[in-house]
């Protein structure tokens, strides 16, 4: 690999926070779908391969305008893919609701 592109690859990056966006794209509704596709410019923002595969299979249901859900993105991430991430997408929504659980908490 080019070591420019290597090197641009390890810039800072959050594991955690990928999740979390993701997860509030499950957990929430069209307001939140919309603000997350405006954000988010690039696939290459995620540097998870997990989580990038969930981003472009929700930007596919988004464009088409079909609903978003658990399982209508699950199977598309697997049609896309092949990857079966249901399981990690579980894990999605639990540290979103943990983040919620976190900010109620600290008020």
């Amino acid at each position: 690999m080019n070591e420019e592109i290597k090197e641009i690859k390890t810039l800072p990056h959050s594991e955690d926070a990928e999740k979390a966006l993701l997860g509030c794209i499950l957990k929430g509704d069209a307001r939140e779908q919309e603000i997350a596709m405006a954000w988010v410019r690039s696939d290459e923002a995620f540097y998870n391969n997990d989580c990038k595969d969930v981003w472009v299979a929700f930007k596919e249901l988004y464009r088409d305008q079909i609903d978003i859900d658990f399982i209508t993105l699950s199977d598309k991430v697997q049609e896309m893919s092949g990857k079966q991430l249901a399981y990690f997408m579980t894990g999605l929504t639990d540290l979103h609701q943990a983040l919620l659980m976190l900010k109620t908490m600290q008020r």
